[in-house]
């Protein structure tokens, strides 16, 4: 459970980062490519896949030690990342980004 603890600390400067770009503070350098957020402005990116990975291993992990009410914490929190239309924003953009590289 550290392991995971340490991992979302990291990922959480990350993902404060990509919430302040994605909400359109920053978000004209902002691209989305794959299932990466790259930021230009910091050199540094937001991997929502891995975000995702490691909150789902921890819940995963919680609910492998008869822990159901941290399970359901950490999935809770996951869901409360995004609200469910930022998602699927977040999904229509990166479908455009890869229907234009298919394209060229």
């Amino acid at each position: 459970v550290r392991r995971y603890d340490e991992e979302l600390r990291r990922l959480d400067s990350k993902r404060a980062a990509f919430v302040r770009k994605f909400s359109g503070e920053h978000s004209k350098n902002t691209t989305i490519s794959g299932d990466k957020t790259k930021t230009n402005d910091e050199g540094s990116g937001f991997d929502l896949s891995h975000f995702f990975l490691v909150k789902e291993s921890l819940a995963f992990t919680y609910e492998q030690m008869q822990l159901p009410g941290e399970a359901k914490l950490q999935y809770e929190e996951l869901n409360a990342f995004l609200p469910e239309e930022a998602w699927r924003q977040l999904v229509q953009q990166q479908q455009q980004q890869q229907q234009q590289q298919q394209q060229q």
